[in-house]
């Protein structure tokens, strides 16, 4: 998560203070605790695992539902299932060299990592930076990678704008043992990667390492958002999980407990006790007196209840996360494409709010590789006319998507209408194909046509000569029949 810092104890962002470092790193620790808790739950290591009985004895039987890995799959595969679209407004402009690029990142995958971080913490961190082109060592590579926010943050001032100030990445050292041996500070500012040495997250004993400029015109680091408040998909349904797991547990524990039940017997005197080598003890008793009986102690339940309960629990889980119970029986899986939207329609609203803050961090992401593009091949790209379009993984009807294109040429713009395609992240490019296609049939039939004229001329010229042919012969026939 950010750090917002008042810029009078920051007078130079490009050089921070190593106590300005120090503070932040120490305020970035606070939120390690939660961060930790969210990622093990995605995991599946949850507090139940972890639960003892008074004696403190583990219980025989803990049990993880993970509802929380299903939220954040759902958002993520939801969200993202469909690949963000690049559609440029200035038809002047080519953009292919920007493409090329996204492709050769595969950007797809990494904006799905990139989602399934925001899903589970709230948010999530971006770092761009240039490496050496594995197939050329003279050239270099635009990168860009999520890391972990457990490891890194952007620190802002407190102004309206929160301007970037610069950002932190940290790493724990090891020696060859796996004995800590400090951590590892890099500082990006708006032109420079400073690399230091520290004993620990005090940043006393600093060592500079390295001191590299970077030329993507404004600080490598952009952060993404889930929401304004920075909040994970499944974080706010975690007490309803925790009691979900507890009562599945329990439930398990009471059947265990069943099974291994204490006899009590009314009426009957002990003659002998006896442990056997399984551990289970043989008590030996005398013939029962007049209205003797015998019992398992138990704790008796109402199953109804139970179901009922546990019933509730799991649809609350998914009210409060929007996603929908696709076991329920009222979720039939045979409805129509439109029919399915009324079914997710509430996790299409959090779709609105996740999508604005997501084509915000993007809208970061274009201008620093438009910085750096330009200064790498001394061109003059401008990505601000872009415009970004994410639609959700929704089940589609594509006759009917098609038929509509059809419908709207009139009216449309085709590069707008090709968007609605589920396929199509790029309706420039399809464009370009299409015409490409059509110029490719009109020769086709431009040739046929030719082909056609001269056989029509050939057949033609085989007429006359052999018309020519017979007038010949029917002269030669009255020169000869002249003679006699």
């Amino acid at each position: 998560m950010s750090i917002v810092l008042n810029r009078k104890y920051i007078e130079n962002p490009l050089e921070p203070p190593h106590e300005v470092v120090a503070f932040c790193l120490q305020q970035h620790q606070s939120s390690i605790y939660r961060m930790e808790k969210l990622a093990n739950y995605y995991e599946g290591k949850h507090d139940v695992l972890e639960r003892k009985t008074e004696r403190d004895k583990e219980y025989r039987s803990n049990i993880v539902t993970n509802h929380f890995k299903l939220i954040v799959d759902s958002f993520t595969a939801f969200a993202l299932g469909n690949p963000v679209a690049y559609t440029e407004q200035n038809q002047e402009q080519d953009i292919s060299i920007f493409t090329d690029m996204l492709e050769k990142m595969d950007i797809v995958s990494h904006d799905i990592e990139l989602e399934k971080d925001l899903s589970v913490f709230g948010f999530s961190n971006e770092l761009h930076y240039m490496r050496k082109d594995m197939n050329d060592e003279l050239e270099t590579e635009i990168c860009i990678t999520k890391i972990d926010p457990r490891g890194s943050f952007v620190v802002t001032d407190d102004t309206v704008d929160k301007n970037k100030l610069f950002a932190v990445r940290y790493v724990k050292q090891h020696d060859l043992n796996g004995n800590e041996k400090g951590y590892c500070v890099e500082i990006y500012t708006k032109s420079e990667v400073i690399t230091y040495e520290s004993e620990s997250l005090e940043f006393q004993n600093v060592v500079e390492i390295s001191r590299v400029q970077h030329y993507f015109g404004e600080v490598p680091m952009v952060e993404f958002r889930n929401n304004e408040e920075k909040i994970g998909d499944a974080e706010p349904v975690l007490s309803l999980i925790d009691a979900y797991n507890n009562l599945q547990s329990d439930r398990s524990n009471d059947i265990d407990t069943q099974i291994n039940a204490v006899l009590i017997a009314y009426g009957y005197s002990l003659v002998d006790a006896l442990e056997n080598a399984k551990g289970s003890t043989q008590i030996a008793i005398e013939t029962p007196i007049e209205n003797a009986r015998t019992e398992f102690l138990t704790n008796s339940l109402d199953q109804t209840q139970v179901e009922l309960f546990v019933k509730s629990i799991e649809e609350n889980i998914h009210k409060i996360s929007y996603v929908p119970n696709m076991n329920d029986e009222k979720f039939s899986g045979n409805v129509s494409g439109e029919a399915m939207k009324w079914k997710v329609f509430m996790m299409l609203n959090a779709l609105v709010i996740k999508q604005r803050y997501f084509i915000k961090g993007i809208k970061e992401r274009l201008i620093l590789l438009q910085n750096v593009l330009n200064v790498k091949n001394g061109i003059n790209l401008n990505l601000s006319t872009l415009k970004i379009q994410m639609k959700p993984n929704l089940p589609v009807n594509l006759s009917e998507i098609i038929q509509n294109i059809n419908n709207s040429q009139e009216f449309i713009p085709l590069i707008h209408s090709l968007g609605w395609l589920p396929d199509v992240d790029n309706p420039q490019e399809l464009i370009e194909q299409l015409n490409e296609q059509k110029m490719n049939n009109m020769e086709r039939q431009m040739e046929l046509i030719g082909s056609s004229h001269d056989d029509i001329e050939k057949d033609e010229e085989d007429d006359s000569d052999s018309e020519n042919s017979k007038d010949n012969q029917s002269k030669r026939t009255r020169s000869t029949v002249t003679v006699q």
